[in-house]
């Protein structure tokens, strides 16, 4: 959208894509790899390798709702499950989510 829509100056347009493009470049520039020079140390990929490793034995396993308490997810006389059981169902399933996302994310990683 131009900038006078929003009344600012028509250089705010010029100001933003300065801005864009210093940002794109420093990405750029963080990605690309970078050069040892030959000694022992280790290779980015292998930083990287090691970094997924220490990640993947520090995941827990997913959730389940067979592993619960005696106590836990009992229907109540009126039908329903407790308001707290009904929100930790729910946290179970956004963290089982968030570990898969997370064995995705470490999978192609590694690649």
């Amino acid at each position: 959208d131009e900038p006078e829509i929003f009344g600012m100056h028509e250089n705010a347009n010029i100001t933003f894509n300065r801005a864009e493009s210093s940002h794109l470049m420093a990405t750029i520039l963080v990605l690309q790899p970078r050069e040892t020079s030959g000694g022992a140390g280790k290779s980015s990929d292998e930083i990287v390798i090691d970094v997924v490793d220490d990640v993947e034995a520090r995941m827990p396993e997913l959730l389940d709702e067979d592993d619960k308490g005696p106590t836990t997810f009992v229907i109540q006389p009126n039908g329903l499950l407790t308001s707290l059981d009904t929100v930790l169902q729910q946290e179970m399933i956004k963290f089982n989510r968030l570990m898969k996302a997370m064995t995705i994310s470490l999978v192609g990683l590694r690649r």
